[in-house]
């Protein structure tokens, strides 16, 4: 009966739900656009031209993944490189993947299972973050936080073969962890999130800040903090080893970050691309940069709320994630964006009416589905 009881809870829980119904209208949408168009723009490759289902998922970076795991870490000077990429993703992937090899080639048999993974992930992180949504607000805001991390336009990244869903519930678990003062398990988790992506290593100097403040910022305990951030950074020091002795460089992701078209540095030179992309004949490329130039002022007054309402360890994950996100390049702003999630908590705590709350994610499910439909089609959605 206890375990009944538990699985009736998880059914009915806002994660669930919002989970289930945005990603069963992104597959539906991707399908039937694959299946009544199968070409809007010219296509490098397609992973599963067979299974529809899928297809519309393994796309762009998902081919620098299996790069990592097929040929190994590579670094061409003034060339895209695949060290861009860390490499907890691709390593949890190809783990998972044997099973697909019994009946797919290994490298559709990668893209298939990131895919199946991502969906996992996304559930795993949006549970999560309704636990610590609820811990750090009330139930009610946690249900909205759920349903707007779900409806997001760009959350449509958590449904493909990229690491946003792993990252997300890393880092969503490890606060919550924290919060719940279990710092081991915390630590654990903020490690590995260290090794997902570039940014991940924010976590861990939240975990940080997080155990000080629990123990009054007292002497011993910052000492503690520091061996718990030590244990937290141990994988990340590890990559930096192997990228030092391989290529010359520990931050040799760097360097891959800023060869066009990423072109990632810190400035603000990109807000005058965004601005001239809203006057290409592209729609894709004009509602992208729309979005952006949306996102950019609004995340930052958002992030000061988080900063004044939920503390210091929160303000830094949130603050150490969206400067890098916002102001190194016109690139990935709204997918980088996406894994903030005390983003989403603020705009939940201050989204209280109902109905707002339902115009303001049928009109971003509606903004994902036409996203979604471009990304399938190999369309410019970053």
């Amino acid at each position: 009966m206890p375990r009944e009881k538990a699985v009736q809870r998880l059914l009915s829980s806002g994660a669930v739900q919002a989970f289930a119904f945005t990603r069963g209208i992104l597959l539906v949408a991707t399908f039937l656009g694959l299946r009544l168009q199968p070409q809007l723009f010219k296509e490098p490759w397609r992973a599963f031209p067979d299974l529809l289902w899928f297809d519309g998922w393994a796309r762009w970076d998902s081919v620098w993944y299996w790069t990592i795991v097929d040929e190994g870490y590579e670094f061409v000077p003034h060339q895209m490189s695949n060290v861009a990429f860390f490499p907890l993703y691709p390593l949890v992937v190809k783990a998972c993947s044997f099973p697909a090899r019994l009946f797919l080639d290994p490298q559709r048999a990668f893209l298939l299972t990131g895919i199946v993974l991502s969906h996992v992930f996304f559930l795993v992180a949006l549970i999560g973050l309704e636990r610590l949504a609820s811990l750090l607000a009330d139930r009610a805001t946690a249900q909205r936080t759920v349903w707007l991390t779900c409806s997001f336009p760009f959350a449509l990244f958590y449904s493909a073969a990229y690491t946003e869903s792993l990252f997300l519930a890393l880092a969503v678990w490890s606060t919550y962890l924290a919060r719940r003062q279990y710092w081991g398990s915390a630590t654990i988790l903020a490690a590995t999130c260290a090794v997902s992506r570039t940014v991940g290593g924010v976590i861990v100097i939240a975990l940080l800040i997080e155990y000080v403040r629990r123990h009054e910022w007292e002497g011993r305990a910052l000492l503690r903090g520091l061996i718990l951030a030590a244990v937290g950074f141990a994988g990340l020091g590890l990559l930096l080893i192997y990228f030092w002795a391989h290529f010359g460089d520990p931050f040799v992701f760097a360097q891959a970050h800023s060869v066009p078209p990423w072109g990632r540095r810190l400035g603000l030179g990109h807000l005058s691309i965004l601005v001239q992309d809203l006057f290409r004949p592209r729609m894709d490329v004009s509602l992208t940069s729309l979005w952006y130039l949306v996102l950019i002022p609004v995340c930052c007054l958002l992030a000061v709320h988080v900063t004044r309402r939920w503390g210091p360890a929160i303000a830094a994950l949130t603050i150490g994630i969206l400067v890098p996100s916002l102001f190194t390049g016109a690139m990935s702003i709204g997918r980088l964006v996406s894994v903030i999630f005390p983003l989403f908590l603020s705009g939940a705590f201050m989204l209280r009416r109902s109905d707002v709350l339902r115009a303001v994610c049928a009109f971003f499910i509606a903004q994902q589905i036409l996203m979604s439909y471009w990304f399938a089609h190999w369309g410019n959605v970053f």
